[in-house]
């Protein structure tokens, strides 16, 4: 889903456990040669649950407007029951791709 173009509007989430990593603001142009993460959101909690909670607020008060993004796929995510009890599992293909084992549905 690479989504090159101006980001309008950035708003990065935070509060406690929360941290972003990323380079943009608004108006940055992300180029069409570029590695898709531009960004990404650390959640820390004491507890697994707690820290999902965490990450749930943060991808909800993230804004970037002006180009794709997969917020919304993390989102959903969040909520699955996989998820939480931390059942995925992932592992690399001979050609360097991430994937999933076993797919839950919200990720097919």
């Amino acid at each position: 889903m690479p989504s090159p173009g101006p980001i309008r509007l950035w708003h990065a989430p935070g509060g406690p456990g929360i941290r972003v990593d990323s380079h943009v603001y608004s108006g940055y142009n992300v180029p069409p040669y570029y590695d898709s993460l531009i960004g990404k959101v650390i959640a820390h909690g004491d507890t697994r649950e707690t820290a999902i909670a965490r990450m749930k607020n943060a991808l909800a008060e993230m804004v970037i407007e002006g180009i794709k993004t997969n917020v919304a796929l993390h989102q959903r995510s969040a909520t699955t029951r996989p998820f939480r009890r931390a059942a995925p599992t992932f592992t690399t293909s001979s050609d360097g791709w991430v994937c999933a084992r076993r797919w839950p549905r919200i990720w097919r």
